[in-house]
């Protein structure tokens, strides 16, 4: 921004989020004097630790939460009120106001920035196939907001495209990825192989999911999809990685199958200790029926391992090079879910390979990328 001084912004976030911290990290040393305020520290069903100290301003706003239920899968939606939020802003008088998703506060500072005249930029991480189920009022909130934003971010192309139906122009939308910073993940790779024993030629291949056990993330189809691998290629090994309502019946199907020496439930694992279970797998598994962006998967490629997924990833443009470094799947056909993973691990040299590209993907999804796209969304709504 050359040697004007930094634009102040405030950024208006639902909750504490791990990935985030780098790019917003990265955005307040180099690009803009920033201020987040959250409306809440944490979400009843995010299991994730928070840091006791984040890199940058901000505030946890006092806040109301209302629960509800999203269709179609049920899971829970949280209604944020913050009452003091109007005037912190009116306190703080930002250059430029940002808001995520459309909820109740982002619906106040949207209103603040229109009444003070403050540039406000729109910033969600959903798709089309994740909003398929709105109601008549949630699409009215989008288009009052979205058109008369002065610039729009979103993690994927699959997030431009929404925003571009929403009443967006093209040129005002900025990709800002999520995904980790790829030479500290390797050097933690490297650290935590140097310390294993080398796999002997009759262990078998391990197959990594992580995400929450429920119906939307297609945790029991890949269950289903895995025993017919496992017959296959017997020595497979699967670990899921999360904790949800649907462990207890994953944990009998485990049973009856006579899987129980071939899949692992791990439970829950802290952000901070997951560099193990990637460091230690061969290809990453997330078969979801419905996901804004999934971290994870971006993750799992700077990890550098080959990745399965599927069309309803909002990441999976921006992760997956079909064929180069994974493999997009229909996770409700068990069969061809099958044969797909045992392609990929049957060939030793495409899974080294696909996993080398994994890591040149994600050096595009860093959090200097996305914080360098994020400053440009911030200069193009001060115009």
């Amino acid at each position: 921004m050359g040697n004007s001084p930094k634009p102040h912004v405030v950024v208006l976030d639902d909750h504490i989020t791990p990935y985030r911290v780098p790019i917003f990290s990265h955005l307040h040393q180099e690009d803009v004097d920033l201020r987040v305020l959250y409306c809440t520290a944490r979400l009843p069903e995010r299991q994730w630790e928070i840091p006791k100290r984040l890199p940058y301003p901000y505030e946890i706003l006092p806040n109301l939460q209302i629960r509800l239920r999203r269709a179609p899968f049920g899971e829970p939606r949280v209604i944020l009120v913050n009452p003091t939020l109007w005037w912190r802003l009116l306190h703080l008088r930002p250059d430029a106001v940002v808001g995520y998703a459309y909820s109740l506060p982002t619906w106040t500072a949207f209103a603040y920035a229109r009444t003070t005249g403050t540039p406000f930029i729109s910033w969600c991480t959903d798709t089309l196939h994740t909003e398929r189920f709105l109601d008549g009022w949630q699409r009215r909130i989008r288009r009052m907001i979205i058109p008369r934003a002065h610039a729009c971010l979103t993690p994927s192309t699959a997030g431009l495209a929404r925003f571009v139906y929403w009443g967006a122009q093209p040129d005002r939308v900025r990709i800002v990825p999520q995904g980790p910073d790829v030479s500290v993940i390797q050097k933690t790779v490297r650290a935590i192989r140097e310390g294993e024993v080398e796999r002997g030629p009759s262990d078998g291949a391990v197959i990594l999911y992580v995400a929450s056990l429920t119906e939307r993330k297609g945790v029991a189809l890949l269950l289903d999809a895995f025993r017919r691998v496992h017959a296959q290629l017997p020595g497979t090994r699967l670990q899921l990685v999360g904790e949800g309502p649907l462990r207890e019946e994953l944990a009998q199907k485990i049973e009856a199958w006579g899987l129980g020496d071939a899949v692992q439930l791990v439970g829950f694992v802290p952000h901070t200790e997951l560099a193990t279970w990637y460091a230690r797998a061969d290809v990453f598994v997330l078969p979801t029926l419905e996901d804004t962006y999934a971290v994870a998967l971006a993750e799992a490629a700077a990890y550098g391992l080959p990745i399965v997924t599927t069309p309803f990833a909002g990441a999976a443009a921006e992760v997956l090079r079909e064929g180069l470094n994974g493999v997009v799947i229909d996770p409700r056909d068990p069969e061809q879910f099958a044969q797909c993973i045992v392609g990929i691990l049957s060939d030793k040299e495409a899974l080294a390979r696909m996993g080398g590209n994994s890591i040149e993907v994600a050096r595009g999804l860093g959090p200097d990328v996305a914080a360098s796209r994020f400053a440009e969304a911030v200069n193009l709504a001060l115009g």
